[in-house]
């Protein structure tokens, strides 16, 4: 069972008394200190009730000068009985938007990183070196904007919507510039195996993107690193982009389209799992008029997802 331990540092004015703090579900513990003119309200809590607990706080303190900390803590005794419960756990909200907005930024670091990824790429592919491919697709920060771009549509935050959008433009526009540049100047041959396999599509492509996306979207949200590399190998955006780019320099045009394909399957499998798993998790807005404006996002998206799904899906059949 995960935990949390949030501090709500208030005026001293303002403080009611800790007796109705510790009848608020999902408080496992509580107390306060005062010093000087603050006081300190400290709650322990499940991850679970977590996201509830801080949006009571809010509601209570939100008009004064407040801040709000939550932390993660490793252990708590005496233990707490464990109750069953179906409610799936999942991060807070803002622990959520925190992770996702971090990591979505184009920044120097991660420029530099999607550069180094995709040299590793274009020279595991062009060697048929597996260890090499794999390496690059784990140092790849083309995952993150996906994400954020997904977390955002289900909370209706346009402003993270809109800088997730610029970054992943401009990710893609790297890896395709520098591949087609690889492209030119390399001697490309189709029967390549790493090229081959991703210019040859079948509904396996589909089934393994969806799979992927899912286990991508619930690894962010449950926070289970130890699962990230693994999802980061099995969604693979990178190769298949670093193919087209290859391709398209190296004049292959017409094969280079099943490589953008197979590209397109993959990145819409991320958005439309992301979207139905942050949904499906509970993930909304803080503030209640923007809950419904985040519902209609959130249906607009997975149709508009699904349909390209449903596009690629008759691309893939047809050619």
């Amino acid at each position: 069972m995960k935990l949390r331990f949030i501090e709500c540092y208030i005026p001293k004015h303002l403080f009611v008394g800790i007796d109705e703090i510790k009848k608020w579900d999902g408080v496992v513990w509580a107390d306060v200190k005062t010093n000087n003119s603050i006081s300190t309200i400290q709650i322990l809590t499940t991850l679970k009730d977590s996201e509830k607990i801080v949006d009571k706080l809010k509601e209570e303190f939100g008009g004064a000068n407040y801040r709000i900390v939550v932390f993660e803590p490793t252990m708590t005794y005496p233990p707490i009985e464990e109750k069953e419960d179906k409610e799936p756990e999942r991060l807070i909200r803002e622990e959520l938007y925190n992770v996702v907005a971090d990591i979505a930024k184009l920044n120097k670091d991660n420029i530099m990183m999607l550069l180094l990824s995709t040299i590793v790429a274009i020279a595991g592919i062009y060697k048929n070196d597996v260890v090499l491919l794999i390496a690059s697709m784990i140092i790849a920060p083309l995952l993150s904007p996906h994400i954020a771009l997904a977390l955002s549509i289900t909370v209706a935050d346009y402003k993270l919507a809109l800088k997730s959008i610029k970054t992943i433009v401009v990710e893609l526009l790297i890896v395709i510039v520098i591949s087609a540049i690889a492209g030119h100047y390399l001697p490309i041959n189709l029967e390549n195996p790493q090229i081959h396999s991703r210019i040859t599509l079948d509904l396996w492509n589909v089934i393994i993107a969806l799979s992927a996306g899912i286990a991508g979207s619930l690894s962010t949200i449950t926070n289970i690193s130890s699962s990230v590399v693994g999802v980061m190998i099995a969604i693979a955006l990178l190769p298949p982009l670093v193919v087209f780019g290859l391709l398209i320099g190296a004049g292959y045009v017409g094969y280079s389209f099943s490589a953008f394909i197979l590209f397109l399957i993959n990145m819409i499998a991320i958005n439309l799992s992301a979207v139905a798993i942050f949904s499906s998790y509970g993930v909304s807005p803080y503030k209640w008029w923007e809950k419904e404006k985040a519902k209609k996002y959130t249906i607009y998206a997975i149709i508009l997802w699904l349909s390209l799904l449903v596009f690629v899906f008759v691309l893939i059949f047809t050619r």
